[in-house]
């Protein structure tokens, strides 16, 4: 039951970050007759998604869990009991937020850290 309740926080999260990666490199081909830029455009969009995600795994457990869509993809069966699903749900959301926020974040040190010397020639 765990297992399941964490797969589901993951995939719903990486759905969630799927399309805002998938706006970030819209962006970055709309700059891509400026390298620089359009490194510097991802990698200030990935370090805002990564603070927006850090904010939201902080609000993580104020959430009812019967609003999230990961107690929605759960069927009947699967789902816990109230008792036990308002402490698995919050936290497993929690860390899915936590690991995409992470990946986020390197994602824009690289993106900016690849920007830094073009932008300073």
């Amino acid at each position: 039951m765990i297992q399941t309740v964490e797969r589901l926080a993951f995939f719903s999260v990486a759905r969630g970050v799927g399309f805002g990666v998938l706006g970030i490199i819209c962006l970055m081909v709309g700059l891509s007759t400026n390298v620089a830029r359009a490194l510097e455009g991802g990698g200030v969009c990935f370090l805002l998604m990564a603070i927006i995600l850090m904010l939201k795994a902080k609000r993580a457990p104020l959430i009812n869990f019967r609003t999230t869509e990961v107690w929605i993809m759960l069927n009947q069966e699967e789902r816990p009991p109230v008792k036990v699903a308002e402490h698995i749900i919050p936290k497993a959301r929690m860390r899915a937020l936590v690991h995409w926020a992470h990946l986020s974040a390197w994602a824009a040190a690289v993106l900016l850290g690849a920007a830094l010397p073009m932008l300073l020639l």
